[in-house]
């Protein structure tokens, strides 16, 4: 669990620190966030390839990407085609709302494991801000993406400007950064240094390239202060949520 502040840092952490490569794909539905459809300059630096897909198509692309547009050439804007044989190359990363925040619409969850699996090995970001404001219809042993961002302000009203980030075990060596002798790099497969900030590291020189970070990924990823006095709000908050009840029982306030 990774503290931000709010849905968009949480998006942006993983759009940041993603090992991303010239042979990995990601595609997005066209229902997302613009926090999300952001993320794509970052995939584009690296040289990965971007498609976008129909919210109601997500479970299709665990076969393929034969429902899924690519998008024109960064460059100039010329119309590009998925490679015939693309598979597993990546990391490969999907990403889309729990619930639309046009159309109300709401994800297939059954289809992510199902995409994990498949022949691209997808890494699933679920854009939670506005599904897990109705409580108790996010539930991670059914839904088990990969990277979860949440938003506690548009949850509770209160704290402002907090949010988090989820990341399961097996996907956090994707954003983890590593020593190397230019400082902190990326995750393996990802481009350039990483930036550090106060927290982040266990050890750094300001005279030389010498940086570790610390082990933790909220410890890497949480830079400079965070917002400790709404963190302990938030089991109050939790509280008094579960003491309104259920979505039906909240309607009647």
């Amino acid at each position: 669990l990774v503290f931000t502040s709010g849905a968009t840092q949480a998006l942006a952490l993983v759009g940041e620190n993603f090992a991303w490569s010239s042979a990995s794909v990601f595609a997005y539905a066209e229902d997302n966030h613009t926090s999300v459809v952001g993320l794509r300059q970052y995939a584009r630096r690296a040289g990965a390839l971007c498609g976008t897909f129909l919210l109601q198509d997500v479970a299709c692309l665990r076969d393929g990407l034969d429902k899924a547009t690519p998008l024109g050439d960064a460059v100039d804007g010329q119309c590009v085609d998925w490679p015939r044989d693309l598979r597993a190359r990546g990391p490969n990363l999907i990403a889309f709302p729990g619930e639309s925040n046009f159309s109300g619409a709401r994800s297939d969850f059954t289809s992510v494991a199902a995409l994990q699996r498949g022949p691209l090995r997808w890494r699933v970001l679920l854009d939670a801000a506005k599904l897990a404001c109705s409580p108790g219809v996010l539930d991670l042993r059914a839904c088990p993406a990969d990277f979860v961002a949440v938003s506690f302000y548009k949850i509770f009203g209160y704290p402002t400007g907090l949010g988090a980030l989820i990341v399961r075990h097996d996907a956090a060596p994707l954003l983890a950064p590593r020593s190397g002798p230019a400082g902190v790099q990326g995750p393996v497969g990802a481009f350039g240094p990483s930036y550090f900030a106060g927290g982040c590291v266990a050890a750094v020189s300001a005279t030389s390239e010498f940086a570790v970070p610390r082990p933790a990924l909220a410890d890497w990823l949480e830079r400079g202060t965070s917002d400790f006095l709404g963190i302990a709000a938030l089991p109050s908050q939790m509280a008094c949520l579960r003491k309104v009840g259920p979505a039906d029982a909240r309607r009647h306030h």
